[in-house]
């Protein structure tokens, strides 16, 4: 085991975390609140999804390419899921009391979708067995 993979990726993990939490619960939805980090939460489940793959892979290739595209979509469909987050609104509120907008449907797929994406994600990163270096 390669320590300094398992620290760095240890560390990326607990940052994004850090980053995503942050984000996730001064969202403004109720009243006007800024994340300590600003905007910069909606990149926590990268960081985290980054962190994941040095710590278990260790600088080892994926298993197949395909695992690694999987990873590269989910890691981008999460960070789409934390737009809604944002605050200022990238998507606001449909306006007067019309019930549900379309933005407010946009932002229900990406955040359901940004979950999945992660549920999936984590779940190819922990299964895959990297490949040895061949040389």
């Amino acid at each position: 085991m390669k320590q300094a993979y398992v620290v760095i990726g240890a560390v990326m993990i607990l940052a994004g975390a850090y980053a995503a939490i942050d984000l996730l619960t001064h969202p403004g939805f109720s009243r006007i609140e800024t994340p300590q980090l600003g905007p910069w939460g909606f990149l926590g489940p990268a960081l985290m999804l980054v962190g994941l793959v040095f710590a278990k892979h260790q600088g080892k290739p994926f298993s197949r390419p395909s695992v690694g595209w999987i990873a590269l979509v989910g890691g981008i469909v999460q960070t789409l899921g934390m737009l809604p987050f944002i605050q200022p609104r990238i998507l606001a509120p449909t306006a007067g009391h019309a019930g549900m907008g379309l933005n407010e449907i946009i932002s229900a797929f990406l955040i359901l979708g940004g979950l999945g994406a992660f549920v999936v994600t984590t779940v190819v990163v922990m299964v895959d067995r990297p490949r040895e270096f061949t040389r």
